[in-house]
């Protein structure tokens, strides 16, 4: 059972707060409304922040015109509430991108080392000894904290006084873990809060203050958002730049390699990478007249790179659609044709929905193709399967464009 102690104390905070309050100035208010509405302007970004001005500046324009006092100071804390709120979206929006820009490089960084081990094992057969001190594994990605969804815009039917009080607990909880002060929306929470539950107050004064409540709510938990997103990136950034002292390390290894082998070895060696390296552009020519909707090919130093696109599936569902299965049985077939090729399928997801689901969803994903390929004809020992979900993004999931491209299937093929 939950425990009800932060709620009740919560509650008696409102009181408190609410009885030291006097009533608000709006003349003296108003200059510092328009100026966090013209900041959320200059800085809006995204659907969220957008919406969450609009309503703030229809909301001042009601309080300015509304002859009720009382009335007019009920919406003017619902319009500075919900002007908060809009800031606070934008950086939510500002944190993700940023984020996700992070994680982009750290996955860049990867695939680099990925390349790196694979020329160092190259070097190693030819050399036949293996280089000390190499790390064949590279630095686990960190797991974000699983946070409750950021409270939605005020609606019609607004929460209870109780509900809304349990969800502040909620977020004060969750700012606490990350030592992020949030005592300025928490104040205009309680003084909005105390203000509907005041004896004998008119049905319209609480509906306002119960919206303003709820914009406070929202603000809360974008800055909590925020702040994990940021520290998110902090996490990739150091990901990537150990990934990317673990790359030089392989390469000066692969280098000191080469150095102390006999020349007809190394003549061997890269007789062995031109033969690859045209088979792979055979490979890479076969796989072209699949460039289109149903896949985008490419080439970087890992290797030959099918994407395959998310209509391969249907949505959220990972079991192959029959216009997959008709194009990947083509591609089985040209695959079966280079069998010294190593093939890894990498499932991978947007950054929609929560990081779990799209995990699992991503290697579920990985697996259905691996499992079409080997039924189709391909040896499951040239293969090998793994779900990234959205930690490995190749564009910016900031428009539904880009996260489609994200949504995919990688065939990455390369010559051991």
């Amino acid at each position: 059972m939950r425990d009800s102690r932060p709620i009740v104390v919560l509650f008696l905070t409102a009181l408190l707060y609410g009885c030291a309050s006097t009533a608000p100035n709006l003349n003296d208010r108003m200059s510092d409304l328009r100026r966090i509405q013209a900041e959320a302007q200059t800085l809006s970004e995204g659907q969220e922040a957008a919406y969450a001005l609009d309503a703030s500046r229809m909301l001042s324009a009601e309080a300015t015109s509304e002859k009720k006092k009382d009335v007019a100071a009920a919406k003017f804390d619902a319009s500075e509430t919900a002007a908060h709120a809009a800031l606070a979206a934008s950086m939510t929006q500002r944190a993700a991108a940023e984020a996700d820009s992070l994680r982009r490089r750290a996955a860049e960084s990867e695939r680099d080392w990925e390349d790196a081990i694979r020329m160092l094992e190259q070097t190693e057969r030819a050399a036949e000894r293996e280089a000390k001190g190499i790390s064949r594994t590279p630095p686990a990605d960190s797991e974000m904290t699983e946070l409750p969804p950021i409270p939605p815009p005020p609606t019609d039917s607004l929460p209870a006084a109780s509900s809304l009080l349990e969800e502040a607990s909620r977020w004060n909880e969750a700012a606490t873990h990350y030592r992020l002060p949030i005592a300025d929306a928490y104040g205009r929470f309680l003084d909005a809060l105390n203000t509907a539950q005041a004896p004998k107050v008119k049905d319209e004064v609480r509906t306002e203050e119960l919206n303003a409540a709820s914009w406070s709510l929202t603000e809360m938990g974008h800055r909590v958002h925020a702040e994990a997103l940021r520290r998110q990136g902090q996490a990739s950034l150091a990901r990537a730049l150990d990934i990317a002292a673990q790359r030089d390390q392989a390469v000066w290894a692969m280098v000191d390699l080469e150095r102390t082998m006999k020349e007809s070895a190394r003549a061997q060696l890269e007789d062995t990478r031109s033969k690859l390296a045209d088979r792979e552009q055979e490979l890479y020519k076969s796989l072209k007249q699949f460039e289109g909707k149903f896949a985008t090919i490419r080439q970087e130093a890992r290797g030959t790179i099918m994407s395959l696109s998310d209509i391969l599936f249907d949505f959220n569902k990972a079991d192959l659609r029959q216009e997959a299965k008709i194009n990947l049985a083509k591609v089985s077939v040209i695959l079966q044709q280079y069998p010294e090729m190593h093939i890894s399928v990498e499932g991978h997801t947007d950054n929609v929905g929560a990081e779990d689901y799209n995990l699992k969803l991503s290697e579920k994903r990985a697996q259905s193709v691996y499992d079409f390929l080997v039924h189709e004809g391909v040896a499951a020992e040239r293969m090998d399967t793994k779900g990234y979900g959205m930690t490995q993004p190749i564009a910016s999931n900031e428009t539904a464009e880009n996260r489609q491209k994200n949504r995919r299937v990688d065939l990455v093929i390369r010559g051991e």
